[in-house]
């Protein structure tokens, strides 16, 4: 709750390093605007889209009742793109 009155994009700015924001396509509690923001907070930062990613990184539908049913699973695999894009951006640095 503390970190409730933070700005992300401004703490964002702060990092000394670049990052890679992840964005799910079927995430409906950070949309792509807030995205946007946080690659814009600094210079070097960039942007993956996964589509059909919702916010706890599992394959889900748009649809939010569908969607939220996937945060109590914990036994569905992170969506299918998620981990060979981060391991291509964390060897290539």
């Amino acid at each position: 709750m503390s970190w409730l009155s933070l700005d992300p994009a401004a703490e964002l700015a702060l990092a000394p390093l670049d990052a890679l924001v992840v964005q799910g396509g079927s995430d409906f509690q950070v949309g792509a605007e807030d995205a946007q923001r946080l690659v814009q907070a600094r210079p070097g930062n960039s942007l993956a889209m996964i589509d059909g990613m919702n916010h706890v990184l599992k394959d889900a539908p748009a649809e939010r009742t569908a969607n939220l049913l996937t945060y109590n699973q914990p036994d569905l695999p992170l969506s299918a793109g998620l981990v060979p894009l981060l391991a291509d951006y964390l060897f290539a640095k």
